[in-house]
Order: C-alpha cells, then structure tokens, then sequence
C-alpha cells in the first residue's frame, strides 16, 4: 500500500500542527492528526459558499458549479 506524501507542514498560533499530505491524486488537509478537508469530500465547501453567495455566477473553468448552491 502506498503511503500519504506529507507536502507541508505547519504550526499555527495555538501550536496546532497543520499538515498538508498526498496520495496519488487525493490530497488532504489535517490539523493534530483530525481531517479537516479532503480532495474527494467538499461539501462543507459547497456549504459555505451557499452561504457567501446567495447566486454565484458560472465558473470559467467549470460552468456546471453552480446548480449545487442553486439546488439549497
């Protein structure tokens, strides 16, 4: 099994230690060993820019993005 590529890491200002880590195409962000957010898993991304942008206007790079706050 192949491991997870630590890219960065980082000490915030509570002395948390962020991380961030690779493997394969997956990436994933933790803080004191507890996933935060992962490359696979954003709906809490989604989430919160439903929330920022009551109607978000159609990304250049994917113009389909916007059914999901569209969809709330």
């Amino acid at each position: 099994m192949k491991p997870w590529e630590r890219l960065a890491t980082a000490k915030t200002p509570d002395g948390s230690i962020l991380e961030l880590l690779r493997h394969d195409e997956d990436y994933l962000i933790r803080v004191d060993g507890y996933e935060l957010m992962t490359s696979r898993m954003h709906a809490s991304e989604e989430a919160m820019m439903g929330l920022a942008c009551a109607n978000p206007a159609p990304s250049r790079r994917n113009p389909a993005a916007t059914w999901h706050a569209a969809a709330r």
